[in-house]
């Protein structure tokens, strides 16, 4: 008996890190006509058999493990032929090819090839051990990303060991303007498919399908005309590229402790064009309920009158911004925001609805703070000196809080209000004569107009 040594290649290098696996499978066994007996041949073998054991047949498997193990067994076996001066034991049966072949485990990545260069069809008993055209490949298996993507995303985020994969017959197609499956023209063999859409078709890759992006994978092998295709088949949802976020500006804290009126500017990257929107969504951070979504407003209308619209204002050096429409209660917030065809109308933001949770989010948060109440001490200085003299005191003391310059006072509600001391702004004590005998109220803010509240 001959024995081949058939070209085995095996890319065993070990990756962890997703939770579910695919198997993909394709392989070629050569027609054997080698007679059971030599009546029937001239092939001097005597009675003869042979037969596989296959872990994985061709197809594909979808699996729940970090790992596979893969094997591949041929028996073969006959009797010499007395007949023909046999040179051992005429007559006896035996095996060659005995064992398993291939008994590999294979992680993430790794691959199986068997390449069979013997006779096809096989005539009078195999000469190699493994007469068998076979791949197979393990993958980690990726989802459909939930967010939205625009040309200069990546549509799947890379692996999770930093490299680039480009697998041995693998070929992404995508569903064409006709509705046609059609290989892409560029990273056809990356996994994941770790490129944008401006990466793989150029800045035309309009013109290549209508509406988002359809893809799948096909697995094909020299050997044989069969194709395996992906289990899955993946809708990237496309939108229009946002600007980047640069800043934040124009942020002020509430101006009284009991008023909800913090104000912030958002400075982005670049303008958007005619056709397009910008809609924005403030979210309020809360580690007990998870952030909230506060209000969305968007460009769409583009009106300089109407407060609920945002208005995009050119800041200087290829930057735009707006300045939030609404008032902002103290707390921590962030924006998230995202261009949009102007045919597009958003829902109204819902905290069931998942779009909202996809668009582009300004990082870090920014912080609304609550402005210091004011607070203050009355009492009674002095009392009258004689009836009706008109000459009573009051003393307003320790003063404090406020945001403004400068306190007032007001007695009784008569909405006569009156600074402290007009040549001291930072005065914060003042004494009220002039006063008769009676029972007074005493009103304090400061020159925002905040009132000291109880």
């Amino acid at each position: 008996m001959k024995r081949k040594l058939l070209l085995l290649i095996f890319l065993l290098v070990h990756y962890l890190g997703f939770s579910q696996s695919e198997l993909y499978v394709l392989l070629k066994i050569p027609t054997n006509n080698t007679p059971d007996n030599e009546e029937t041949s001239n092939c001097r073998i005597g009675d003869y058999r042979y037969g596989y054991s296959i872990s994985h047949h061709a197809g594909k498997y979808n699996l729940t493990s970090n790992n596979v193990n893969i094997i591949v067994d041929y028996q073969e076996g006959s009797n010499d032929d007395p007949g023909y001066g046999c040179n051992g034991p005429c007559g006896q049966y035996s095996e060659h090819c005995n064992g398993k072949e291939v008994e590999e485990k294979l992680n993430f990545f790794d691959e199986i090839i068997i390449n069979y260069t013997g006779p096809d069809p096989i005539e009078c008993e195999s000469v190699a051990c493994l007469p068998i055209h076979y791949y197979s490949i393990f993958l980690p298996k990726i989802a459909t990303p939930a967010d939205r993507r625009c040309e200069r995303d990546v549509l799947f985020e890379q692996y999770s060991d930093g490299q680039n994969h480009n697998v041995t017959g693998l070929v992404w197609e995508y569903v064409d303007k006709n509705g046609n499956w059609k290989e892409l023209p560029n990273y056809k063999s990356r996994y994941p498919l770790n490129v944008s859409l401006l990466d793989i078709f150029g800045t035309n890759w309009r013109d290549e399908f209508t509406g988002n992006l359809q893809l799948q994978f096909k697995f094909t092998a020299p050997f044989t005309n069969e194709v395996v295709y992906s289990i899955q088949k993946y809708t990237i949802t496309l939108t229009e590229c946002s600007p980047d976020f640069e800043s934040y500006y124009n942020l002020s804290n509430t101006s009284c402790s009991y008023k909800s009126d913090g104000k912030i500017g958002v400075k982005l990257s670049s303008n958007i064009n005619s056709i397009e929107q910008l809609v924005a969504t403030l979210f309020k951070e809360d580690t007990v309920n998870g952030d909230i979504l506060i209000n969305q407003y968007s460009t769409k209308k583009l009106s300089l009158t109407d407060t609920t619209v945002l208005v995009l204002e050119d800041l200087g050096g290829g930057f735009f911004g707006f300045n939030w429409p609404k008032d902002i209660d103290a707390g921590s917030y962030y924006f998230r925001y995202q261009v949009l065809n102007k045919a597009t109308t958003p829902s109204k933001p819902k905290a069931t609805d998942p779009f909202w949770y996809t668009l582009v989010k300004t990082e870090p948060s920014f912080t609304i703070k609550k402005a210091t109440n004011i607070t203050f001490e009355a009492e009674s200085f002095s009392d009258e000196n004689c009836v009706n003299s008109k000459d009573g005191k009051i003393r307003v003391f320790n003063v404090s809080g406020g945001t403004g310059q400068g306190y007032e006072y007001e007695l009784n509600e008569n909405n006569n209000w009156i600074l402290f001391n007009p040549s001291n702004i930072k005065a914060n004590e003042v004494i009220i004569g002039g006063r008769e005998k009676g029972t007074y109220k005493v009103k304090i803010r400061d020159s925002k107009k905040c009132l000291a509240k109880e």
